[in-house]
């Protein structure tokens, strides 16, 4: 119901972003666009953009593309986030914030591995939510183990589905044990 609200320019708090969210299923159409007199519109897709900021990107180092935090979102299994490792090169953690655009149920995430490259998989992680990029809530701290089909996707479930528009996710370390860390997608699920 955010979009909706917005839409008429009524404020909408935190608190009550969150009660909405809890309460009531996401907006998938601009139902606010129907016409009662010509039973036309209101079915208008409302798109939610999912964005990603990352800690550490390597901007220089990997092309045009690789490197950078977006490649996470991209959909190419073949591009790929990567710490910096040019000039004076980052270290653990590392921290990627995942906004969905509204507050949505979230019940994992999946984690797949840069796919020419496997010495910068994630082991250890700290998770957390948020509905508002403020006030956030742990989790859990997962050991990342990947499967060695479908890619070698990792997938980490929640105990139980949670209410979030915010996923952190604080890299403590990876299976290589050097100071670098790579991944080719990232999906809430």
């Amino acid at each position: 119901l955010i979009p909706f609200f917005e839409a008429w320019g009524i404020p909408v708090t935190i608190q009550s972003k969150r009660i909405i969210a809890a309460k009531f299923p996401k907006l998938d159409k601009m139902i606010w666009t129907y016409n009662p007199f010509t039973k036309t519109g209101g079915t208008a897709p409302i798109l939610y953009k999912t964005t990603i900021t990352a800690s550490s990107e390597e901007l220089t180092g990997e092309g045009a593309v690789n490197g950078r935090a977006s490649a996470l979102l991209d959909g190419d299994n073949n591009t790929f986030w990567h710490s910096k490792w040019t000039g004076t090169a980052d270290n653990f953690p590392y921290t990627l914030l995942i906004n969905t655009g509204t507050p949505i149920s979230v019940k994992g995430i999946t984690m797949l591995p840069r796919q020419n490259n496997t010495g910068q998989r994630i082991k250890d992680m700290e998770v957390y939510t948020s509905t508002d990029n403020e006030n956030w809530t742990l989790v859990g701290k997962p050991t990342m183990v990947y499967t060695p089909d479908d890619k070698g996707r990792g997938i980490y479930t929640f105990p139980s589905p949670i209410t979030a528009q915010y996923v952190r996710l604080i890299f403590k370390n990876n299976y290589a044990g050097n100071g670098n860390a790579a991944m080719a997608e990232i999906n809430v699920i």
